[in-house]
């Protein structure tokens, strides 16, 4: 953990992206002994939450919202508190980004948070629950004529 730590600080942004990638994972298979890394490794993944750039910028922000959630089901409750609610602002900040991976990521962590802390979620869904819904109804199939409804409706088989 103290290379990948080191790694998030000074390799090109490629090789963060893989970095924190493993970082979820090790988490992930490693559940409540991840916990002596916890804290120094979400303190250097909070940097790639606030980025604000798209392509490479966008995507080490979006594996950085998937790894707090790993964490939130890896480690004790207690100790992923602590950053819940900053975690949740920013979240919510990525649920209404033009990028559809920023919202993909943040759905994903509201399903986290739902499932782990089901009693401090509660107060989020009258702020969450539109905007899911106003997501549903975005085009996510960019700016090409040929896609519209009926071409989504047949391929996903509800014609």
């Amino acid at each position: 953990m103290t290379t990948f730590a080191s790694l998030l600080k000074t390799a090109p942004n490629k090789v963060k992206a893989v970095v924190i990638g493993a970082i979820g994972s090790t988490a992930h298979a490693s559940k409540e002994k991840f916990l002596p890394y916890f804290e120094p490794i979400i303190k250097e993944l909070v940097p790639f939450l606030m980025l604000q750039g798209e392509g490479e910028e966008e995507e080490l922000r979006g594996l950085a919202m998937d790894a707090c959630g790993t964490f939130a089901e890896s480690v004790p409750k207690e100790a992923f508190l602590p950053y819940y609610e900053h975690l949740m602002k920013i979240a919510y900040d990525g649920v209404q980004s033009k990028s559809a991976r920023l919202r993909e990521c943040s759905f994903l962590f509201f399903g986290v948070m739902a499932t782990t802390f089901p009693e401090k979620f509660v107060p989020y869904l009258p702020n969450v629950v539109p905007a899911f819904l106003h997501t549903m109804k975005l085009d996510e199939l960019g700016d090409d004529p040929t896609l519209g409804t009926s071409t989504l409706s047949y391929l996903v088989g509800t014609r």
